[in-house]
């Protein structure tokens, strides 16, 4: 029993781990410096980085409401479009 539950929380650690740096990578708010740091932080200091990082970005999606807003504005600004997707076939 005890090596399954050390199994377990440490794949539990790992599937954060991988969770926490999506996060940090497709962040707008973040310069590429400190994805980097960032990044770092969550795999050589597993549990307390990864809290660490995961409340960092918490706070910051709270600061900044219109995040989605100016994300989907720097979107159209390239010239793509979620419904330029939409029907491929439409031409």
């Amino acid at each position: 029993m005890t090596t399954s539950f050390l199994v377990a929380s440490i794949g539990t650690l790992i599937v954060y781990a991988l969770w926490i740096s999506v996060m940090v990578v497709s962040s707008p708010l973040l310069e590429q410096h400190q994805k980097i740091v960032q990044l770092v932080l969550v795999w050589l200091l597993p549990p307390l980085g990864t809290i660490a990082v995961h409340l960092i970005h918490r706070a910051q999606r709270q600061e900044t409401p219109g995040l989605r807003a100016a994300a989907m504005e720097a979107q159209a600004d390239q010239g793509v479009s979620p419904r330029d997707f939409a029907n491929p076939n439409s031409d």
